[in-house]
């Protein structure tokens, strides 16, 4: 199921956050809680003043204390599970453990987005074999089809000395392989997109007046992170994120704050709702 709108909002929770259980909306229901002892609960899980201070190693940040009392909620709302969290090292190592599993369940849904290359995927993985003027993109096609690899044909046909050294892997300037589709030079998607270009498929496509062998790299022999995995199932991560939180009672003791639902995140008193819609 696509939450119109959510997706933006999810890339930046993680990007704040690396192994961040990201926001989506729902209707769940939601309370304040009075006891002077309790700072939060979820679904009858109870977390106490002295737990929350042992988390944020006995902060007095109104922004620290609600990161944490937010983490607690997420990681509580998606396992049932509040053991294990008397630390702040526990507490971010039990959130990754819970966005892994999480994430587990996406893994079709991600591969699914991904083949949609250059029509919808958020990411491209691309590898390349930039030809010289005197190797013929057909030979190197052939030479594929005949049962070469794409790394074995870039160190033979390369005229990009890094690339042959890649086997013919696309790299950022960060040392990432897979990079976000609104990053790469627009006439090389409008010849991707021209050539049809599949994934596992390799074309041929002019690039600056040279002829270039590109090909979409296939999903089987990606290591995706989990912050790529997260993009190519952003909806679906999303709406299983809002369907934990709809059906939790979940509660923030007044004086810290109180639960967004719409944000997935515990905010400041007196802070306006976010809308939803």
């Amino acid at each position: 199921m696509a939450l119109p709108g959510r997706v933006s909002a999810v890339m930046r929770r993680l990007a704040l956050s690396a192994g961040a259980l990201v926001a989506a909306v729902s209707f769940s229901s939601c309370s304040s809680v009075d006891s002077t002892s309790t700072a939060a609960h979820v679904n009858g899980h109870r977390l106490t003043m002295d737990q929350l201070s042992a988390l944020t190693n006995n902060s007095t940040d109104g922004a620290t204390i609600r990161t944490a009392l937010t983490t607690w909620i997420e990681v509580v709302a998606v396992t049932d599970d509040a053991s294990g969290m008397s630390t702040d090292v526990e507490l971010s190592a039990r959130k990754s453990v819970a966005l892994k599993g999480l994430l587990g369940q996406f893994g079709d849904e991600a591969q699914t987005t991904y083949a949609l290359g250059v029509n919808g995927s958020p990411l491209l993985c691309l590898a390349a074999i930039p030809l010289a003027d005197t190797v013929d993109s057909a030979t190197v096609l052939a030479a594929l089809a005949a049962g070469t690899t794409f790394a074995e044909a870039a160190t033979t046909y390369s005229a990009d000395p890094t690339l042959a050294s890649t086997g013919g892997i696309v790299v950022s300037t960060d040392g990432v392989e897979c990079i976000a589709a609104d990053k790469f030079n627009p006439e090389l998607i409008a010849s991707l997109t021209q050539a049809g270009a599949e994934v596992g498929t390799p074309v041929t496509i002019e690039l600056q007046a040279k002829k270039v062998v590109v090909m979409l790299r296939p999903y089987e022999e990606l290591s995706l992170s989990d912050a790529e995995r997260l993009q190519l199932s952003a909806n679906e991560f999303g709406a299983a994120l809002s369907k934990s939180y709809e059906s939790s009672d979940i509660g923030v003791a007044a004086r810290l704050g109180s639960w967004d639902n719409a944000q997935g995140l515990v905010v400041a008193v007196g802070a306006p709702a976010a809308a939803v819609g």
